[in-house]
Order: structure tokens, then C-alpha cells, then sequence
């Protein structure tokens, strides 16, 4: 099982998360971060989405990949830090 990455149209798969950490406080500003590695680069741009317990959270900034392993080492080469932020949030 995991949560699914979409760009902001929906229509393109990024990646998929298989471990998030949810903070939040009732009311207030509500995020979700997340570590993905993928063998491969991942091009995330800011507004890809992912749905969380029914909400809609948001890539705020565009993450960068750092290179964790160099060519022609087997495994994951690519990590990323990402940050999706509530749209409630930015809507109020």
C-alpha cells in the first residue's frame, strides 16, 4: 500500500510514498513529509499533489534530488525530501 504523487492535473503518476509523517495542529497549518529513492529521477514540480485521509496536500516548492550512489552502483541513485502543504491552509 502507499500514497500515490500526481502532477497538478492528475493525469501523470510521479511516484508512489510507501511512509509519510502527517503534522498537524485543528485549524492551523497541516503537512505531510516524505523521503523518496528511486533508482531514476523524478521530475516533482510545485502544486503535484497527493490525497491524504480525504485532503488534498500540495508540493509547495520544487524538491531537489540529491545523488546517492554513483553510476553503476546498483540500487537507489536519487533521494528526495518532500513537503506537501494543506490547500485549506493556503486557501485561508
Amino acid at each position: 500500500m502507499g500514497w500515490i504523487v500526481y502532477d497538478k492535473t492528475g493525469e501523470i503518476k510521479r511516484c508512489t510514498i510507501k511512509e509519510l509523517e502527517y503534522n498537524g495542529v485543528f485549524m492551523g497549518e497541516r503537512a505531510i513529509t516524505a523521503t523518496i529513492k528511486s533508482p531514476n529521477p523524478i521530475y516533482f514540480s510545485i502544486f503535484d499533489y497527493i490525497t491524504y485521509r480525504g485532503e488534498r496536500f500540495e508540493l509547495d516548492y520544487d524538491p531537489t534530488a540529491v545523488k546517492t550512489a554513483s553510476a553503476g552502483e546498483e540500487g537507489d541513485a536519487f533521494s528526495y525530501d518532500l513537503r506537501f502543504v494543506s490547500i485549506k491552509y493556503e486557501l485561508e
